[in-house]
């Protein structure tokens, strides 16, 4: 239901979480059980970035922002903006970031999770006192694939690709995988 309600709130929302779902699918960090992003978290992440975004504050700029821009946006801010050390996240009530060491203090050891490095931490929209982040012990990789997502788009618009290329493929889908064809 809340899921549900979000995506009626921001329309955006559900092509983003398609186009991140396969990016991860292709690169085996679709789900949670294996450490990567399972649909929930997804999900809650995608959210998150759209509750925080600049565009949601100006309806001028709400309508100039195109779904590229949000996917570009999103990988920059998850890729190298976002402090997963220090931060943790929360959608309820409009969103918000919080000091995560003093809402997860036993999240909080050196090192971060079961796969050491970084460690998301977000706030169960349901029950707040859990972490959903934390299942996802693959963060560090997660995080330099977001990174390296961001360089591809803007080494794109750098190189002032024409408009007939693709700027999602090849360099962030790969259009033969068996999903896609």
């Amino acid at each position: 239901k809340f899921i549900r309600a979000r995506l009626k709130e921001f329309p955006q929302m559900k092509p983003l979480l398609l186009f991140l779902k396969y990016f991860l699918l292709q690169r085996g960090l679709h789900e949670t059980y294996t450490g990567g992003m399972g649909s929930y978290l997804l999900c809650n992440v995608v959210l998150h970035f759209l509750q925080r975004h600049p565009s949601r504050r100006s309806h001028k700029q709400y309508a100039a922002t195109s779904l590229g821009h949000l996917l570009f946006d999103f990988l920059k801010y998850y890729g190298q903006e976002f402090n997963y050390n220090q931060q943790g996240i929360s959608v309820l009530e409009g969103g918000s970031i919080f000091n995560k060491a003093d809402r997860f203090p036993q999240n909080n050891r050196k090192g971060g999770g079961k796969g050491g490095g970084l460690q998301l931490c977000l706030e169960s929209p349901m029950m707040p006192s859990a972490d959903l982040g934390g299942a996802a012990f693959r963060m560090p990789i997660l995080r330099n694939l977001f990174h390296h997502g961001f360089h591809c788009i803007s080494h794109l618009f750098v190189t002032r690709s024409p408009p007939e290329v693709s700027m999602l493929c090849p360099l962030l889908i790969d259009p033969a995988h068996p999903v896609i064809t």
